[in-house]
């Protein structure tokens, strides 16, 4: 397949809509990789943080949290000794759809009409039924209208039952 070639999507496995979530922070540190998580994680779990886009490489860790707790968390990782960087303000803009677990090149699809947006990706999740991308909230509106044209369907702000939030 050439790099041009667009991939298929079959209507029982199609894309449905774009949902957007904005208000939240994009927080990531250094670490040991043999250094345990559960410390930090438990603190953060102590204080009702509720996380998002837990990512843990070798030797980083990034999360997501709203904007209302990104001071609170990343005090909480400072006194953990760890060094956080803070990226702020963030969007999740999240592709819906049904069975997209057995559709093969929608990832592709999204990362790479987002880089061809110009969309800056910090994280990306996905589930079988959804593919979200963490990305700066002065580009949701850009990724919005970027994965809206690639996949021909448009944002849905009402709640929708195979949503994720």
């Amino acid at each position: 397949m050439s790099s041009g070639e667009r991939i298929a999507i079959a209507p029982s496995q199609g894309i449905t809509h774009i949902k957007r979530r904005e208000g939240l922070a994009h927080l990531s540190f250094p670490v040991d990789p043999y250094r345990s998580m559960g410390g930090p994680l438990q603190a953060l779990a102590d204080a009702e943080v509720s996380l998002l886009f837990v990512k843990r490489t070798p030797s980083l860790v990034s999360l997501a949290v709203s904007l209302k707790q990104q001071q609170k968390a990343a005090d909480i990782l400072r006194q953990q000794g760890l060094e956080v960087e803070v990226a702020a303000p963030c969007a999740v803009v999240c592709v819906v759809g049904s069975n997209m677990r057995h559709t093969a090149g929608v990832m592709w699809r999204i990362l790479a009409r987002l880089h061809q947006a110009e969309v800056r990706v910090l994280s990306t999740s996905d589930s079988f039924n959804s593919v979200s991308c963490l990305v700066p909230q002065e580009s949701v509106e850009q990724a919005v209208a970027a994965l809206s044209e690639e996949f021909s369907v448009s944002e849905r702000r009402e709640p929708a039952p195979l949503d994720p939030w």
